[in-house]
């Protein structure tokens, strides 16, 4: 008998052992490669526009659909800006130790190219090259090279910002939409002092120190006026190209001796928002601080949007300036989190982006990236400026933008910087 049980306590013994490595197995079968719905995945998310608050419903309408995925949210740059940004992100992409590194990340899109190699490509069949067929051409441009590189939530562009009781004093009722003809209202919007001192400007530029889009704006100049910033050759001689010379002689003349601005100055939106500026240049975002401040102050400013100034006899080119979501390089989940951004970049998903931003005290509301949403904000009062430019934005590969912009500005704060300098500057940055 102690025999017989023995031999039944050894048999139960295997049993349990077998019964436990066909569970280990079966787990293993399950979740091994990734891609099973049960395996547990955490994503982290950086971003800089958005708070936590305005995508939650994106987050947990995704999570709720994918219970095994978890997605961990922060708002970076809040207090440092760009600059503070960048640096996080730089030291994340670049250290040695990934644990709270990001997955998702956004960079503006003239950043692609700096950040190409830390990014890991979407799979074609999550985001192929067709998926940008809905979107505005530019991010095609800027955001895919035989993979998908990244895509906006949404995009922006650049429209002249204007105080229509200014214009109406100097005698006009909307900014021109002619260059030339816009330059001389710039000037004869300008009040001068008998010193000649600017105490009223008629339009924001030509200053790397206190014209926030300085750079946008003449990037948006010399690509009107012909110069192809995507060829090396005119890189190559930036400084002589006569596209190049005759934009930057043109846009000179808005801070020259007779023009519509000086460094003395407030930083523009500073100076608008206290009935010192006629016009100004700036993308929707900034738009949406101005009608807040505005509100919030009881400023009563009447302000109006027009479309940026085009060449006579020229193509209609508009600029393009907004951020794209990416996956790192070195995300163990990077499949997941392209699905995730292909799923908050969904028609839907933009649309409860764009109540919750406004439930949170936004007043200009998401400008789509997709074209067949351009039809639901193109009577938008604040937005159908913008979503007519966009079809026409375009911009130019500069690898790091924000170093390019740097360049230029500090060409502007330096009131004359040698042309010969910045072209070399471009082109150690570009190559």
């Amino acid at each position: 008998m102690n025999n017989k049980y023995v031999r039944i306590f050894f048999l139960l013994a295997i049993s349990l052992v077998l019964l436990t490595g066909c569970k280990k197995d079966d787990s293993s079968s399950q979740n091994g490669d990734g891609n099973n719905n049960q395996d547990q995945v955490t994503l982290i998310w950086w971003n800089m526009f958005d708070s936590e608050q305005s995508v939650k419903p994106l987050i947990d309408a995704y999570t709720s659909e994918n219970p095994n995925v978890v997605i961990q949210y922060r708002q970076q740059g809040v207090t440092g800006g760009v600059t503070s940004y960048l640096n996080l992100l730089d030291n994340a992409l670049t250290d040695t130790e990934e644990i709270n590194d990001p997955d998702i990340y956004t960079i503006e899109n003239t950043w692609v190219g700096k950040y190409k190699e830390y990014i890991s490509p979407a799979p074609a069949d999550v985001i192929g090259q067709d998926y940008y067929d809905d979107f505005y051409p530019i991010v095609r441009e800027d955001f895919y090279d035989e993979n998908a590189l990244g895509i906006p939530m949404y995009v922006d562009a650049l429209a002249v910002i204007y105080n229509k009781d200014k214009l109406i004093e100097g005698g006009y009722t909307v900014p021109d939409n002619d260059w030339s003809e816009f330059k001389n209202q710039a000037i004869n919007l300008t009040q001068r002092d008998p010193n000649r001192k600017i105490v009223s400007a008629g339009f924001a530029a030509s200053s790397g120190a206190n014209v926030q889009f300085n750079f946008d704006i003449l990037s948006l100049l010399m690509l009107q006026n012909g110069a192809d910033l995507n060829s090396a050759s005119v890189i190559e001689s930036f400084s002589t190209n006569s596209d190049v010379i005759g934009t930057f002689d043109f846009y000179d003349d808005f801070s020259g001796p007779n023009g519509s601005w000086d460094d003395e100055q407030k930083l523009d939106i500073a100076s608008f928002l206290e009935g010192r500026l006629a016009m100004f240049m700036a993308p929707s975002w900034r738009l949406n601080d101005i009608l807040i401040y505005n509100e919030k102050y009881n400023l009563g400013l009447d302000i109006g949007i027009a479309a940026v100034p085009q060449l006579t006899g020229t193509d209609n080119i508009s600029w393009g300036t907004y951020w794209g979501q990416t996956v790192s390089k070195a995300s163990p989940n990077s499949n997941e989190a392209w699905k995730f951004l292909r799923y908050i970049t969904q028609a839907d998903q933009l649309r409860k982006l764009d109540d919750t931003v406004k439930q949170n005290g936004r007043k200009v509301g998401v400008f789509y990236p997709r074209l067949s949403m351009s039809s639901e904000i193109s009577d938008d009062p604040n937005l159908r400026v913008y979503s007519q430019a966009m079809p026409f934005a375009k911009s130019w590969y500069m690898n790091d933008g924000y170093l390019i912009e740097s360049d230029f500005n500090n060409y502007f704060k330096e009131q004359g910087g040698n042309l010969g300098s910045l072209e070399s500057t471009i082109n150690s940055t570009i190559n």
